[in-house]
């Protein structure tokens, strides 16, 4: 098998999974297309509908949504699910988030394995035809022989779970995260991963927000595609937090600022205390992830396994 099938197997794998999950939680299920065959299967139609996805938005059509998927900037393919009135617009535009989360990582890891393989056989050619060029000027000269084994074998390095992707011209993370643990500098760190993630191009904590940015929700989105950064979500005030509401209740795009929050306590302690407004649970807590461990553990294991278990499978009772 050569490394283009093992990473199409790696990419069924990592679909055949998030399938299971969505079937499970939403009950339906979920398929990938790449690109070439979504344009051969909608014919004469596919221009117009290759355009609507590239716009990077889910997309009706017919019996199903289509949720494009992005490498490096460009339209790789997308998920689909049965067109069904009882989803919610919410529920599509977090599903999309996970969706995108999940495959173009993965999609990533394999697009850069693949170009690695192909570096590596280019210095292999290259290093036999100078190796054939030495040897027929062996009568002349003796140089000094180039030996195969300098080559460094870029295969060895192919299964690095944290590849450094490019930054992606569309953002796939577009809704706030809460953050648990016991660790101040954990739920930084992590903040920090989701940033780099998002592809937002700045990270702000919370207080240093002018007040103004808290005026309206038109002024808070004007911060535009940034990270919000809230250490402590029990230092909010009332106030600050209805004006949060404001801006979630209000029209939102994937440009607008994404805020993450941290907590030392756990939700139900955090909860008990009643110092966050219950109108609030239900934005802020979209993304929930409980961290039990430091954060190196989950850098070290598997970091995208850590945000595919918490976002599919989260708990906040």
């Amino acid at each position: 098998m050569n490394q283009r099938e093992q990473n199409t197997q790696s990419v069924e794998k990592t679909v055949a999974r998030l399938s299971g999950v969505v079937e499970k939680q939403f009950g339906c299920k979920l398929d990938y297309e790449p690109i070439d065959a979504i344009t051969h299967d909608h014919g004469s139609s596919s221009e117009t509908f290759y355009t609507d996805l590239r716009k990077g938005e889910p997309v009706s059509a017919g019996d199903w949504v289509f949720f494009p998927v992005f490498v490096s900037g460009d339209l790789a393919g997308a998920a689909r699910i049965p067109n069904r009135d009882e989803i919610t617009h919410r529920t599509l535009s977090y599903l999309h988030s996970v969706i995108r989360m999940v495959i173009e990582s993965r999609l990533t890891n394999s697009d850069h394995v693949e170009l690695l393989q192909e570096l590596e056989q280019n210095l292999r050619e290259q290093t036999e035809n100078k190796g054939a060029a030495a040897g027929i000027q062996s009568a002349v000269s003796a140089p000094t022989p180039i030996r195969p084994d300098n080559v460094v074998r870029f295969r060895d390095y192919q299964d690095n779970p944290f590849p450094l992707p490019k930054r992606p011209t569309t953002r796939p993370l577009n809704f706030s995260f809460l953050i648990e643990s016991r660790s101040s500098e954990d739920i930084f760190k992590m903040a920090l991963e989701i940033h780099s993630r998002s592809g937002r191009f700045a990270f702000l904590p919370f207080r240093d927000l002018s007040p103004a940015a808290l005026d309206s929700a038109d002024s808070f989105k004007s911060l535009g595609p940034l990270t919000v950064f809230v250490a402590d979500i029990t230092t909010l005030t009332f106030d600050q937090q209805r004006a949060l509401v404001t801006f979630y209740t209000s029209a939102r795009d994937k440009d607008g600022p994404q805020i993450v929050a941290g907590t030392l306590m756990t939700v139900s302690e955090l909860k008990r205390t009643h110092k966050i407004l219950p109108e609030l649970w239900p934005y802020l807590s979209v993304g929930f992830l409980a961290m039990t461990q430091p954060f190196e553990i989950y850098k070290k294991e598997n970091l995208l396994e850590f945000f595919y278990d918490s976002l599919t499978g989260r708990n906040l009772t």
